[in-house]
């Protein structure tokens, strides 16, 4: 969907965004100076908003809120690298947090930017950077977005047992789902080979993720653009079994972080049943059997329920694979190149769940369910 953004102001602010930015980092202009630069463009936004009210439907606040918060994200993070405390940047705008909250209201979305504002919705493709490393993450962000949306709707009925595991429907669904996975894999893989390589680029990611800052809004903080917070990505993880109690508050708590309209598929995901539960459901057994099943009774139950039900198994086991293979480059190029300045890492509750879920990597590597999916797709023909 393509968001409301005047194309003037929209043509206007990218580069004069980018050039304030970059004279701030490289310290040629202080972050008062930027104020006065993009004070402006941030009256412009607050003038259009003022005059259409709540008269704006959601897609005209959202382009609002997509230019506003690039200004008061860009004026936030400069305050705060010059050792104001997290808010000091909102404040030197005219009655910002006011017209962030009414913006969000009305754009069902937190009052400030996340990966939608800056990547997925991101038409004109607004920068803080200029530089094609911010392009390149949020175009992969986006990539993700939509592969794993795809995934979650292949595996949506097999997990709601409207498709019978084993069956040619469910096998192909299975293929897709592991196919649309594999797309994001590929993408997360090749942009950290891409940045892995080159001291520069990887110094550009460090620059972008100095404006990822969580700050107040009205009172509320908001921790803003968390890459690790795609719920396309939440739904199919959990589909897949990759997920624990702890994971589960962490995107509970997300959740009001989100669009309004993407909670409810993610509540919904949350409570339905995974892969690997109607798996075990068909065998016949639970988890504290599965761990007592060596590898090869495992399989020999597999291939009892019929024709196409080890196949099953076997698609199991290569989405599962598959999936952990994105994780493990999706977190990793966060851990990686992301890492939030230091001053702020105590208040980034994402950075330390992200570090948490390369630990669940582990789990799933030890997870006796994945381990016997991944040993059936290797023994099996073809």
């Amino acid at each position: 969907m393509r968001h409301f953004l005047p194309i003037d102001l929209a043509r206007r602010i990218a580069p004069a965004l980018i050039r304030t930015n970059r004279a701030v980092e490289e310290g040629r202009m202080t972050p008062a100076e930027a104020v006065a630069h993009l004070e402006p463009f941030w009256n412009e936004v607050a003038a259009i908003a003022a005059a259409r009210g709540a008269a704006q439907g959601r897609d005209e606040a959202r382009g609002l809120l997509l230019v506003a918060a690039f200004i008061v994200s860009s004026i936030e993070r400069h305050y705060q690298v010059a050792g104001f405390d997290p808010g000091s940047g909102v404040l030197q705008l005219p009655h910002a947090p006011a017209v962030m909250k009414k913006l969000g209201l009305l754009a069902c979305h937190a009052p400030r930017d996340t990966v939608y504002t800056w990547a997925m919705w991101n038409t004109w493709k607004l920068s803080f950077t200029g530089e094609r490393e911010e392009r390149l993450l949020g175009d992969v962000i986006e990539t993700t977005s939509r592969s794993m949306a795809a995934a979650a709707e292949k595996l949506r009925p097999i997990c709601a047992r409207t498709i019978r595991l084993g069956s040619e429907v469910s096998l192909a669904h299975l293929g897709a789902a592991a196919d649309e996975v594999a797309w994001s894999r590929d993408a997360w893989r090749k942009l950290r080979a891409y940045l892995g390589g080159d001291a520069a680029r990887r110094a550009t990611m460090r620059r972008l993720a100095s404006y990822f800052r969580p700050y107040p809004v009205a009172s509320a903080v908001h921790p803003g653009i968390v890459v690790a917070d795609l719920p396309p990505y939440w739904e199919a993880r959990r589909m897949l079994g990759a997920w624990d109690s702890e994971s589960r508050a962490y995107v509970t708590k997300r959740l009001a972080h989100i669009p309004n309209e993407e909670r409810r598929p993610v509540r919904e995901t949350m409570s339905a049943s995974t892969v690997e539960q109607c798996v075990l459901l068909r065998l016949g057994v639970d988890l504290p059997s599965v761990r007592a099943l060596t590898t090869r009774e495992f399989e020999a139950r597999g291939r009892l329920l019929g024709r196409g039900f080890f196949p099953a198994i076997k698609a199991c086991g290569d989405l599962i694979q598959i999936h952990d293979e994105l994780r493990a480059d999706y977190l990793g190029l966060i851990v990686d190149h992301l890492m939030p300045p230091d001053e702020v890492v105590a208040n980034a509750g994402w950075l330390s769940q992200a570090v948490r879920e390369l630990d669940l990597m582990t789990f799933r590597r030890e997870n006796p369910v994945a381990l016997k999916f991944k040993a059936a797709a290797r023994s099996a023909p073809g």
